[in-house]
């Protein structure tokens, strides 16, 4: 009977240790904003002209900066991503991002990241070195400097 009783109430931490572990990164980084008019990733994507565009979108954190939480790429669907920058004016988590629903404002636009910030990049998420070196072309994207993200 203690035996049950000493399982039971280390299930319940358990599951309560692990709630917590979820939820330690829910709230709002940068400046607060309204969700309300929020489009999916995609739909920003497809709208993205050469000149920046104010946008908020919901999506699905795909990886982030795990030095410095300055960066997080969400999933646009058909294999890419957004790749989204907070330009060192606020940081989201640097662990435990992949797989979160967030919302993001800012403004979205078309841009080219040089070899040089697409190896610095591969750094920030851990890559190997062998991985690193094979990057040798720069990359026209959609992205996004974020003003504000809120973690679900």
């Amino acid at each position: 009977m203690a035996k049950a009783l000493v399982l039971v109430v280390v299930a319940a931490f358990a599951v309560a240790s692990c709630n917590s572990f979820s939820k330690q990164h829910a709230g709002t980084y940068g400046q607060t904003f309204d969700t309300a008019h929020a489009v999916n990733v995609s739909q920003a994507v497809a709208k993205t002209s050469a000149q920046p565009m104010p946008a908020v979108v919901k999506g699905t954190v795909t990886s982030s900066c795990k030095k410095e939480g300055c960066w997080m790429k969400l999933d646009a669907g058909n294999g890419s991503d957004l790749f989204v920058s907070t330009e060192e004016k606020f940081f989201v988590p640097k662990e435990n991002m992949t797989g979160k629903t967030v919302y993001v404002s800012g403004e979205t636009f078309l841009d080219t990241t040089t070899v040089e910030q697409l190896r610095d990049y591969a750094k920030d998420e851990g890559k190997s070195e062998d991985e690193i070196n094979k990057i040798n072309e720069p990359k026209v994207e959609v992205s996004m400097r974020a003003t504000g993200v809120k973690v679900l």
